[in-house]
């Protein structure tokens, strides 16, 4: 039996142990169940094929987001733009969505229906420096390749 004074301890304990397990839970972004990353051919330059793949970063550190690139055949590329929650945002719910996107120049161009521009650029260490810009505000993020 816990007398008085240790149950005033372990409560803020118990609250934050809590807490802190629902939300550090990994959130899950909704994926089509057909996605299929087709490689490269052979004729496509190789700054444009290392876009290929699927790729993980957050926005603003905010919104967690997933980009697949399933096709790329420049000047066109097939894509998927995925989201996860951010309630600061007033986004409660994750979701995805196929794109057309356009390579040129080095840069992965999207337009969302929402009206955003997005644009993705390799960097010399093998990430991607992604932009959102929505009525003149612009987030960023920094992706990493994801394991397919």
């Amino acid at each position: 039996m816990l007398n008085k004074r240790k149950g005033i301890i372990l409560l803020p304990l118990l609250i934050y142990l809590l807490i802190g397990c629902a939300t550090t839970q990994t959130e899950r972004i909704p994926l089509p169940n057909d996605v299929r990353i087709i490689p490269p051919s052979s004729g496509i330059p190789k700054e444009a094929t290392v876009f290929s793949g699927k790729w993980s970063g957050v926005w603003d550190g905010i919104l967690k987001h997933i980009l697949v690139v399933e096709e790329i055949n420049p000047p066109e590329a097939n894509v998927i733009y995925a989201w996860g929650t951010a309630p600061n945002w007033r986004i409660y719910e994750p979701n995805s969505v196929r794109v057309k996107g356009t390579y040129a120049d080095g840069v992965l161009n999207l337009s969302l229906s929402n009206g955003a521009k997005v644009t993705y650029r390799m960097l010399a260490d093998g990430t991607l420096d992604g932009a959102y810009e929505l009525r003149g505000n612009i987030s960023r993020t920094k992706m990493v390749r994801m394991k397919e």
